[in-house]
């Protein structure tokens, strides 16, 4: 099949055909889905077992540490979210978390008008603004 440029579309379900059982348990799209990935259905097991102990983040004891001391000398926070699902629901998270302590704590979240992810023009307007910018769900790529 070609798409509109002309290029040939290479379909991963003609090539990549996912367990009959799996199909029959989680329907056609999602087992599909799992076979393109290389996954199987354990990964849907949303329990909290499965997470990853936190102290295996790394650095994850200098930001806690980073986050008391701004709470103790009661800095101003910037919590800055992606606008995704999980970018949303961590902000709001860590606001609600945060907000029981006597600082101020402002959730910020991009729209899709005014683009994708932290920059250096937004880092350097918040940073009149707030003693402290956290970010939350934004991609590891954006390094500069």
């Amino acid at each position: 099949m070609k798409g509109l440029s002309g290029k040939e579309w290479v379909l991963l379900s003609e090539i990549i055909k996912p367990e009959e059982d799996v199909v029959s348990e989680l329907g056609e799209v999602v087992a599909q889905i799992l076979a393109n990935r290389g996954q199987d259905q354990s990964i849907l097991d949303l329990r909290l077992k499965r997470l990853l102990p936190p102290h295996r983040i790394p650095n994850i004891d200098l930001a806690v540490e980073r986050i008391k001391k701004a709470i103790d000398r009661r800095e101003r926070i910037v919590l800055f979210g992606d606008y995704d699902v999980d970018g949303i629901t961590g902000t709001a998270l860590l606001y609600r978390f945060l907000k029981n302590f006597p600082i101020t704590v402002v959730p910020l979240l991009p729209s899709r008008q005014s683009g994708y992810g932290l920059n250096k023009r937004l880092i350097d307007k918040l940073s009149h603004y707030a003693d402290l910018l956290i970010t939350i769900d934004n991609g590891t790529t954006a390094i500069e």
